[in-house]
Order: C-alpha cells, then structure tokens, then sequence
C-alpha cells in the first residue's frame, strides 16, 4: 500500500467503528517501515489529516516526523504539529496504540530539550498524560516525562496539579507502563517537592519509589533512597526506617551502597557538634558526585533551626551568646539572623531585645478557629473519607478478582492438604489456615 492509498484509508476508516480502527491500526503496523524511508513525504501528508478525527494515522506519521533531527537538532515545525495534536486528539483512538503515544510524547520532550527550552515541553506532555491515563488516578509512562520537563525547566508549579493527584492504578496494558516508569515518576516528583520545599509531599513520593515491588535494585532506587535520607533529616532530624513491605533486595542494597548518607544520618544524631561537619567533609567527594551537596548544606543548616527550637521548649529567655554557644554558632550575630529567618517563617515565635541582647520565646498566636483553619480542617476530613470509600471500593475489586481467588483457593488448599505425607504428623496449629498470611 503506498502512501495516497495509506491516506485513503486513514479517512476511511477513522470515521467508522472500534473494529475498523484495529483493522487501521494493523495496516500502519505493517507500512511503519516503508513511511520511515520516505520521512519527508510524511511530513507533508500530515497536511492532509485532521489531528482530531484521524487521530491514529496523525500519530504514527507524526512519530515518524519526529524522528528527524535528533539528538542534535529540534524541530519547532514537529513541535507545533505534536502540541496541537496532543491537546485535539481522540482519546479512544490513541488508547489503540499506548507505546507508540507515549514514544511520541518522548520526542516532544527531547525535541524540546534540543532546542534549549525544556519548558515547551511541559503543557503538552500535561495533555498527553491527560489523554492516556483512563482516570486521574492512574499513573503512566508520561507522568515520568513530564515531571523530568518541568524540572529542566524549574517549572515546579506546573507540576503541582498532577503531582498531588492520588494515584491509586497502574495499567499496563492500557498505558504501556513500565516499572522503570514509576521509579522515575516517584523519583522526580520528589525532586519538584523538593524544590517548592513540599518536604512531607517529597517523602512521600520518595517512599512509593522505595517500596514498589522489585528483585532487583537499579540505580534510580539507590538515587531514590539518597534523596529520601537527606529529605528526611532536613525534615524531621532523622531517618526513618523504611516500612515492613518495603523489598528485602532495597533494603540489603541501602547498606552497600549508601554508607555515606547512613554516616551522615548518624553523625546528625550525635551529641557531638563537629560530627556532622566532620562526616560532609569526608564524603563530600560522594556528595558532590550525587549532585547532593545543596540538600547537605541544607541538612546542615536544619540542625542548627532544630537545636534552636529545642531551645524554645526549655527557656522563656535566653542571651543570643548563650543560643550561640549551645547550638553551636560562632558568634551572636549568627545566632540572631538564624532567629530572625525562622522568625519570618513561622518555624518559631520570639522577640528580640538588641540593646540588651536577649531573646524572648513566645507561645504560638494561632488559636486556630479562624474561618480559614477550619475550611482546611474539613477539606482533610473529607479527603479522608474519600480516600476510605476509594480503598474499601478497591478491596472489594480485588476480593472479586478470579486471578486473586484462585491463587487464595491454592494456598488454602495447600495448608489444609500438605503434598508431603509426613506433614500430616504435625501439630494441628502448623496446618491451620493464617488470614494474616493469606
């Protein structure tokens, strides 16, 4: 089929019914390699296509097009066609081809990044995330891509609609999701919470990466936990251990691959003030090669803010010389910027008397039954009950489940009826069935 007979039938049978776009679907399949040799001609047929009626076809000739020019050169011609597409597409018409939508989606971003501005990049990929994903709360492939455009592009705002969307579904085979998919999304979602100072939200994002079922450990998990442990000392002064389901290879890995960041962790607990200076300073080396060492300066920083709170559960007043002494600054002059930086950020409540070089720590103002605090009061109580209704409506999908019940009727069966004789000499408690377990 040459390519005015290809267009012909693009028309045809784009207007027609689901079994006519699998039969169109087949035959693109099949002329992909004839339309990569005559890329040019692609380009102007792409002309003759309605990017929202004749969504299947445009895809596969704009993937096509997109394929030119790289990793050296973008193309804005490729992307004006892909942004216009992407937010016109027929969304039932691109779910007939996920892989090839997200490759497509993969262009637009390294064409971008070709042409110096990431940022163009970040408002398509948002529809194209939109598109593909069957709800707003499954995750896909582009959630990575996008999350990576807008943090080339220190574009961290744009990212907050999508990033706190809970997401409760992977689906592979409708969204061509791969594991290493995740990982990324949860790793650079963590990074632009990271960056809007979101630390709970980076944490959380940070835990998914760390916990998603896995044999074996990658780089990006390794990174993950990294970032996850610096997250956590600036966060909270120390770090927390990983949950219970978390796989036995992460954890066995943390060990031979993070002793840096698990000596820092240590040394930030101790009672010794030079012990945490002294560790950045002998792993710095590590650090700097992370790309780490701002997040080290900042957990260094927040040991200084947190001895300082400390402080203002124990004394009503205190001389900035002493506050320098005890937390382990310099000079007064020290003591009091940090104080009036926290100060400005509500991270504590005190006033200073220059002249007589005291500090006074107050109690904090907000009685917290002002019209706004209870607005966010209720949102997080009605958040809560949402989130309660969508996991009961989930058990109960997965209770349903044929591939669940089987694999629970096997087991059952398994534990009542042993395959080794022998076993049936054992105590009645060994072949009882577990609920736990199951």
């Amino acid at each position: 089929m040459n390519l005015s007979q290809l267009l012909h039938a693009i028309k045809d049978m784009s207007s027609r019914g689901p079994q006519e776009l699998v039969q169109l679907l087949q035959q693109l399949k099949v002329s992909e390699d004839s339309l990569r040799n005559q890329s040019q001609k692609v380009a102007e047929a792409l002309t003759h296509l309605d990017p929202a009626r004749e969504s299947l076809g445009f895809l596969f000739f704009l993937h096509i097009m997109g394929n030119t020019g790289l990793p050296d050169h973008g193309s804005q011609q490729f992307l004006g066609a892909a942004t216009r597409f992407l937010s016109t597409c027929d969304v039932e018409q691109i779910r007939l081809a996920p892989d090839k939508f997200v490759a497509l989606c993969r262009q637009v971003r390294d064409h971008a990044v070709a042409l110096g501005s990431p940022k163009l990049a970040v408002s398509p990929l948002k529809d194209g995330l939109q598109k593909l994903a069957p709800t707003p709360e499954h995750v896909t492939p582009i959630h990575a891509d996008f999350a990576l455009s807008c943090l080339q592009a220190k574009h961290y705002n744009a990212a907050a609609f999508v990033l706190e969307q809970t997401i409760l579904d992977v689906e592979p085979a409708k969204t061509s999701m791969k594991p290493t998919d995740l990982l990324l999304y949860c790793y650079y979602g963590g990074m632009i919470h990271i960056g809007r100072r979101k630390y709970p939200e980076a944490l959380h994002m940070f835990v998914q990466g760390l916990t998603a079922p896995t044999f074996v450990v990658n780089a990006i998990t390794i990174a993950t936990y990294k970032k996850y442990a610096l997250v956590s000392l600036i966060h909270s002064g120390s770090v927390p251990t990983l949950p219970k389901f978390t796989p036995s290879s992460v954890s066995r890995f943390i060990k031979s691959e993070a002793q840096a960041y698990i000596d820092l962790a240590s040394a930030y607990s101790s009672k010794k003030q030079q012990d945490l200076p002294s560790a950045i300073e002998k792993h710095q080396a590590r650090f700097s090669e992370d790309g780490n060492m701002g997040l080290v300066k900042l957990v260094l920083a927040g040991r200084t803010k947190r001895a300082i709170q400390k402080l203002t559960q124990t004394f009503l007043t205190l001389s900035l010389p002493d506050i320098a002494q005890q937390v382990g600054l310099e000079t007064a002059t020290e003591a009091e910027g940090h104080i009036l930086r926290m100060v400005d950020a509500g991270e504590i409540f005190a006033e200073i008397d220059a002249s007589a070089g005291m500090v006074r720590f107050l109690e904090d103002p907000e009685q917290y039954t002002s019209t706004s605090a209870v607005q966010h009061l209720n949102a997080t109580i009605q958040a809560s009950f949402a989130l309660a209704e969508k996991l009961q409506s989930i058990n109960a999908q997965v209770s349903l489940d044929p591939a669940y019940v089987s694999k629970l009727y096997a087991k059952d069966k398994g534990d009542r009826f042993p395959e080794d004789p022998s076993e049936f000499d054992a105590e009645p408690q060994s072949l009882a069935y577990s609920f736990q377990d199951g």
